[in-house]
């Protein structure tokens, strides 16, 4: 009897990109490179998936999914030399392209996206354009004249954000149509509202309501990337009016009254968060910081914080316990979030991620993250630079006792139990130094924060969970605390 011969799965797009995002996962291709650059992310569209990756990515590592995807549905065509793939059977496939990023170029930059979107919505709410299918977007003349100028030089990369700028368009106007809305406007030449409030606004802000001028950057207030308005001038005098008073307002006193702009019916004033929609994901419209206003509490776009027990978070520090990468994880709850603390150039970030999101979630700023851990009992290890470190291995032994008293403590919290001896991860950090000193350092950076954190905050209390939830919702810029601003976010 002939052996039988075993069937490939059945393709379809759902199962290509949920086999291609759980091996980028897999491989931990989804963190950052020392430029700051993510090393592989996939772009869904309708012939199929793109596969952007970094130029500093082994190519071993697409050869590694290449292999997997044949195992499980089969390649019809393939051109290595290319990176293009037609996965599945003649009858029922889709296409696959790899597109390496050169260094310093060649990516579709924040700016782009954002702009974009204001494109979109302009031609949509204030033109004559009518989007009842993505396709229809490159359909109308001036949209797609106005896209392929604002992707300039990546223009063949316009195709993996068509989904997302269909899906944002539509969810504003399910929300917000017929609000006789100004001019959607991008840029500080043309003081949008961004440029407004870092030039105008911030810098006469006190973030505490101390009385200093001390509010800080937009980005550390504000996630709201572009923003929808009726009557631009009188808006704008409306909130410089608010910071005449020669003490400086807080930032709460501001954030009350883009409360009140909002609560406006229509409104005045929305200031709105982009995320990358994944490809036949259905996006929509959430406001967040709003909690004081019954009026946006009552909308259906408004959906309560979670709060999170210590039962909810999981630790996963074991990268840097068994020295395999300098990324550590904390989980939430069925990894509905996520938090990666990973190398960041010559310092540490901490990425917020949400499951099944095509974007990360934001970045919790390092000042905060320190303010947090000073609010626990006891000595703090964890600082923010890496020279307040050691150097070099002649600093790291003469250190030792210190080390292996936080190498002996994480290593209990691992989420799976770790068989690295502390001789051994002392050795590989000495090694580290010789090969690359600033992982050396982040590697320090990383044992010294999670022993602060789970020192103070790994108890069964609220003092705790609210830690780990703060940390989270912070790189979110959302929070009930009346720190972060006001927005729609449309994810």
């Amino acid at each position: 009897m002939a052996p039988k011969i075993k069937l490939k799965t059945s393709l379809t797009q759902k199962r290509l990109e949920e086999k291609i995002d759980k091996l980028i996962l897999g491989a931990k291709l989804n963190e950052r490179n020392p430029d700051d650059d993510i090393l592989m992310q996939s772009f869904h569209h309708r012939l199929g998936v793109n596969i952007e990756y970094a130029y500093d990515v082994n190519e071993k590592e697409i050869d590694k999914i290449v292999r997997a995807l044949d195992r499980t549905f089969g390649i019809f065509e393939a051109d290595d030399d290319k990176r293009n793939y037609v996965i599945g059977k003649s009858n029922n496939k889709r296409r696959l392209r790899f597109i390496k990023q050169k260094k310093g170029s060649g990516r579709v930059k924040t700016e782009m996206q954002e702009k974009a979107t204001t494109i979109i919505f302009e031609n949509v709410l204030n033109g004559d354009a009518n989007f009842k299918e993505e396709t229809d977007i490159m359909k109308h003349p001036k949209t797609a004249r106005e896209l392929k100028a604002c992707f300039k030089g990546v223009e063949h990369l316009l195709d993996n954000w068509i989904w997302t700028f269909f899906q944002q368009q539509k969810q504003f106007i399910d929300e917000y149509k017929k609000k006789s809305w100004s001019t959607f406007e991008y840029g500080s030449e043309k003081m949008d509202f961004v440029t407004f409030f870092s030039k105008k606004i911030l810098p006469k802000v006190s973030r505490s309501g101390g009385g200093k001028a001390d509010a800080g950057k937009y980005t550390a207030w504000n996630p709201a990337d572009i923003w929808a308005v009726r009557n631009k001038s009188k808006v704008q005098e409306r909130l410089k009016e608010a910071i005449e008073d020669p003490t400086p307002q807080s930032l709460i006193e501001i954030n009350n009254i883009l409360i009140e702009l909002m609560e406006k019916n229509p409104p005045d004033l929305v200031g709105i968060s982009l995320k990358m929609i994944k490809y036949k994901n259905d996006a929509h419209v959430r406001l967040f910081n709003v909690e004081t206003s019954s009026i946006l509490r009552k909308l259906k776009s408004f959906v309560p914080l979670e709060q999170y027990t210590m039962k909810d978070i999981h630790f996963e520090p074991d990268n840097i316990i068994n020295l395999k990468a300098v990324t550590t994880y904390v989980n939430y709850k069925n990894k509905d979030f996520s938090i990666n603390i990973t190398r960041s150039n010559q310092n540490m970030s901490f990425n917020t991620q949400i499951k099944g999101a095509a974007a990360q979630g934001g970045q919790t700023p390092i000042d905060m993250v320190m303010s947090m851990l000073s609010k626990g009992a006891g000595q703090s290890y964890f600082m923010k630079n890496q020279t307040q470190y050691a150097q070099d291995t002649v600093d790291f032994r003469k250190q030792e006792k210190k080390y292996k008293l936080m190498f002996d403590f994480v290593s209990k919290h691992c989420s799976k139990k770790s068989t690295m001896k502390w001789k051994e991860w002392q050795n590989g950090v000495c090694l580290k130094f010789a090969m690359d000193p600033r992982d050396a350092k982040v590697t320090l950076m990383q044992i010294s924060f999670w022993y602060d954190a789970i020192m103070k905050f790994s108890s069964n209390t609220k003092k705790s969970a609210e830690f780990w939830t703060d940390m989270l919702y912070f790189g979110m810029k959302v929070t009930m605390k009346g720190q972060f601003a006001p927005h729609a976010k449309i994810a």
